[in-house]
């Protein structure tokens, strides 16, 4: 039984990886979580081990502050940030991917709110590039849509002032831009700044900000209620059937709603929301923050079907990875205090179990899969590990980071990988190293 799972999640993988990359060994990380919106990447041929020193530093660049991941699309770089610390002038940068040079710079006028959110003055999306267009999302509010060759903003959104949802003096908008196959899928918080209320839901046409469908969820009858739409997690995507649906959490509930319409497709109860983003693997969905795995097989609006397994402990930041039916999670430890601790565990993601677990992972944490590997950051340190699910296997230790304030390492930035290249931000610089056995020229990855 677990060997055919494991065969099925890797034929799933591969397909996935024949319709992304075609027959190139190199790809794009177009948009928060990857090209697979999982936290992996398909490239092969990655170093297996990296020397003493660590891996080769290829370039490095300085941006403006934000603690969003690097998106790379199409040999470019795009990141925002925030020009200035009073915020007056925000600014999304494209930059070329193999030298790490400004290609261009689009600042946009924005007087943030008196108060500060969450972590303060700066971007925290991940751009969504498509082929014409990119995508940010302020942590204050404004959606805006720019030409991806100059930069040129085509339209913008300021969804605070539109919806004013109960979040936006909280956390923000910490979520990334989901845009798929035309249409940007939307949460936008309550009705109302009460606690409790309906969680809404817009489809927006990507090309010119106009709204497609709305979609309101009202509050579960379990005891994990939090009102409105989280504007701080980013959506999953699921296929079910022929139908792609985002999911996503609000009011104590779990469930997708169809992206080309905004119809609910399905639901479960009993699920906290969280900062991580839902991770789904074929028909396993699994919520980190309470380490909450549910199956779904079909459209079904009820919320009768219980967790396959749940455990008391999770990960309310960080998004796991799941490598051939197994999940590797950076879990929270009880009673952590700054600098956040956390425990790398391997868990089966059909029973539960926990096949191995190690400490020592620290604030500034985040982690990504390619190739069988797991490239994790804590803190001031980069390193690369086996998936393996029989132990613990490190492969490789870096510091990257010495003279960089501490302060801006507690960020979760994610690293990213894309043509043999991994790229690693923090607040204001970003690190391009090399990855694989040997990266692509520039004219490999254009003429592909």
């Amino acid at each position: 039984m677990k060997n055919a799972f494991s065969a099925v999640v890797f034929l799933l993988l591969g397909l996935s990886f024949s319709l992304q990359a075609g027959n190139s060994p190199w790809s794009d990380w177009p948009h928060w979580l990857g090209p697979l919106r999982n936290g992996s990447s398909p490239e092969k041929g990655l170093l297996r081990e990296w020397p003493e020193e660590g891996m080769k530093q290829l370039w490095l660049q300085k941006v403006p502050k934000g603690e969003g991941s690097v998106c790379v699309f199409k040999g470019q770089i795009f990141i925002s940030g925030a020009a200035a610390f009073n915020g007056i002038d925000s600014v999304v940068c494209c930059l070329d991917a193999f030298s790490g040079k400004l290609v261009w710079k689009s600042p946009y006028k924005f007087e943030r709110k008196p108060a500060p959110i969450g972590w303060g003055y700066c971007a925290r999306d991940t751009i969504s590039a498509t082929e014409k267009y990119v995508y940010h999302m302020h942590e204050q509010g404004p959606l805006i849509c720019l030409n991806r060759t100059t930069g040129g903003i085509v339209w913008t959104r300021d969804l605070d002032a539109e919806y004013k949802p109960s979040h936006s003096d909280w956390n923000g908008f910490c979520m990334s831009p989901f845009a798929e196959d035309g249409i940007i899928f939307q949460p936008v918080g309550g009705d109302t700044l009460k606690r409790y209320d309906k969680a809404r839901y817009f489809g927006i046409d990507a090309a010119t900000g106009k709204n497609i469908w709305d979609y309101a969820e009202g509050v579960g009858t379990t005891s994990y209620k939090e009102g409105g739409a989280s504007t701080f997690q980013t959506p999953a995507l699921m296929t079910l059937g022929n139908d792609k649906c985002a999911v996503v959490i609000a009011n104590g509930k779990i469930f997708g709603i169809r992206i080309s319409d905004g119809k609910k497709l399905w639901t479960r109860e009993g699920v906290v929301s969280q900062l991580s983003t839902v991770l789904v693997s074929g028909s396993y969905v699994l919520v980190s923050q309470n380490m909450t795995v549910f199956k779904v097989t079909k459209a079904d609006p009820s919320p009768d079907d219980k967790p396959l397994w749940k455990h008391a402990e999770g990960s309310h930041c960080i998004t796991p990875v799941i490598k051939e039916g197994f999940i590797y999670a950076l879990v929270d430890v009880p009673g952590n205090v700054l600098p956040w601790k956390y425990t790398l565990k391997c868990i089966e993601l059909e029973t539960g179990i926990v096949k191995w677990e190690q400490k020592g992972f620290e604030s500034g944490a985040s982690i990504m899969l390619a190739d069988g590997l797991l490239f994790i950051r804590t803190n001031t340190t980069l390193m690369l590990v086996e998936a393996n699910p029989e132990k613990y296997v490190q492969k490789g230790k870096m510091e990257i980071f010495s003279g960089t304030n501490q302060f801006q390492l507690w960020g979760w930035v994610m690293p990213t990988l894309a043509y043999g290249r991994l790229f690693v931000r923090t607040e204001s610089t970003v690190f391009c190293f090399q990855a694989a056995e040997k990266v692509p020229r520039r004219e490999e990855i254009m003429n592909k």
